[in-house]
Order: C-alpha cells, then sequence, then structure tokens
C-alpha cells in the first residue's frame, strides 16, 4: 500500500480517536497493517504484470518462469503458470505457449481468468493455422466464463472470416466497436490482455478484418497504431506483415 493510502487510513484512525471511537480506530489500524501486509507480499508477483504493461515482454516472461518455479506446489502455482503462457503467445511463441497452458488444469484458476485462459488457447491455435472444431470450442468456453465482457468478440470475428463466415465477422466486429470499454476483475498478479498489448491485439485484428473485407484505407489505420509497439511483441509483428502486403500488393499472374 502507497503513502497515500497510509496517510488516508491514518487520519481515519485520528478522526475516529478525536470523536472517542477507540475501538473502531483500533480495528482499522489493524486492517490498515494487515492490507499493507498482503500488498507486500504480492509485489514481487506483480513484476511481470508491469513489465508487460512497458513492453518489455521477453523480461516479463524470464520473471513468470522464474516466479513460477518458485511457487511450485503453492496456490499461485496456476496463474503464475499461466502468465508464463501468455507471455510466451505474445512473443509469438505458440506452440510452448500452448504446451504450458495445456499444464495448468482451468478449474484452478480464479474467476474469469478461465476465461482469458480458454481465449489464450484458442489465440494460440488461429495463429497457428488452425480453424476447427477445437478453437470454436475454446472460444465458446472462453464466451461462457467471460459473459458480456467484450474480449471474445474480435477472435470470434477473426475465426469466423477465417471460415468463410464474412457476415459473422462482421457481426461481431460491429458488436464489439458499438461497446463501451470494460474490465473484469482478477487477481492483481495475473497477466491478461487489459494492458497495452490487448490495444495492439485489437488493432491487429480489426486491421486484418478490413483488409480481408476491401477496406484498405481502414485496415491501414488500424494495423499503423498495432505496428507502433515493440517489435518483440507478436501482433506488431503481424501487422508490420499486413502493412507491407498493402504497401506493395502482389503484382497480377501473367496469363499462359
Amino acid at each position: 500500500m502507497g503513502c497515500l493510502g497510509w496517510m488516508l487510513g491514518l487520519g481515519l484512525c485520528l478522526a475516529l480517536l478525536v470523536a472517542q471511537q477507540s475501538v473502531l480506530a483500533l480495528i482499522v489500524f489493524v486492517a490498515l497493517v494487515a492490507v499493507d501486509g498482503v500488498m507486500r507480499r504480492m509485489k514481487p508477483l506483480r513484476v511481470p504484470m508491469c513489465l508487460s504493461r512497458e513492453g518489455k515482454y521477453a523480461q516479463a516472461l524470464a520473471v513468470s518462469k522464474e516466479l513460477a518455479r518458485k511457487y511450485q506446489g503453492q496456490r499461485q502455482e496456476p496463474v503464475l503458470r499461466y502468465n508464463v503462457g501468455v507471455m510466451l503467445h505474445r512473443l509469438g511463441r505458440f506452440e510452448e505457449s500452448r504446451a504450458t497452458l495445456e499444464s495448468v488444469d482451468s478449474r484452478d484458476l480464479p474467476g474469469k481468468v478461465r476465461g482469458f485462459y480458454f481465449l489464450n488457447a484458442a489465440l494460440n491455435d488461429l495463429f497457428m493455422g488452425q480453424e476447427g472444431v477445437i478453437v470454436a470450442r475454446q472460444l465458446e468456453a472462453a464466451e461462457a466464463e467471460l459473459g458480456e465482457l467484450p474480449y471474445t468478440l474480435l477472435p470470434r470475428a477473426h475465426f469466423e472470416l477465417r471460415r468463410g463466415q464474412a457476415e459473422e465477422a462482421e457481426r461481431c466486429v460491429e458488436d464489439y466497436l458499438s461497446r463501451p470499454p470494460r474490465r473484469a476483475w482478477l487477481p492483481g498478479f495475473t497477466i491478461v490482455y487489459i494492458d497495452p498489448s490487448f490495444k495492439a491485439l485489437e488493432q491487429c485484428l480489426l486491421g486484418y478484418h478490413y483488409l480481408h473485407t476491401g477496406r484498405p484505407a481502414q485496415a491501414r489505420e488500424a494495423l499503423a497504431l498495432a505496428a507502433q509497439f515493440p517489435p518483440e511483441l507478436y501482433y506488431a509483428r503481424m501487422a508490420k506483415d499486413l502493412l507491407d502486403k498493402l504497401e506493395r500488393p502482389e503484382p497480377p499472374a501473367e496469363p499462359k
């Protein structure tokens, strides 16, 4: 807990003492100490998340692996191994990410983290060129866990477009763009898509959609935003490749 939190808490204790509410003041003080202890214990677990937000994805992966080993057999381990899978995915190491996620029992993950677990699994397979029943089931599982949260809509649109369902893909994109941003409550040391890298994924998938539905200007705008992220992020590299295709279209085939 930061200085501001302590100042506010101690100010409340002082106000209660002035009001001769010494028992309540003691309860508040004990609660402050307890919360501060929890925050101090969690601080090392938040390091990968902070590194990811700073665009230091390789460092975030290294620290995530170290933490997963350190907490092996403890209740934090499933989420920490999930974090390893997320960072491998962001670096474009999809086979390793899939293997890591498969080593985690989704039932051991708290709350909506399970939804992001299935979403990660679906994205791994999508970016490896899979378009079949397994991806559909992973997306359905993510949608069931995340409910009204919008994070599955663009991956669903990508999946539908890849299998030739352009109308359904467009519906998903329109649904996504019409919704206000929302956040999911997750454990403070969980790496999910609710950080700057999700913006890169979002713009990359939008750019891909626009490119393959005949809207090059919109595709260029979205892909340019995704390409601004550090090049070690897979979404940034994918966006740059798609931009290159836009700028240098393939020449028509010579007549035989």
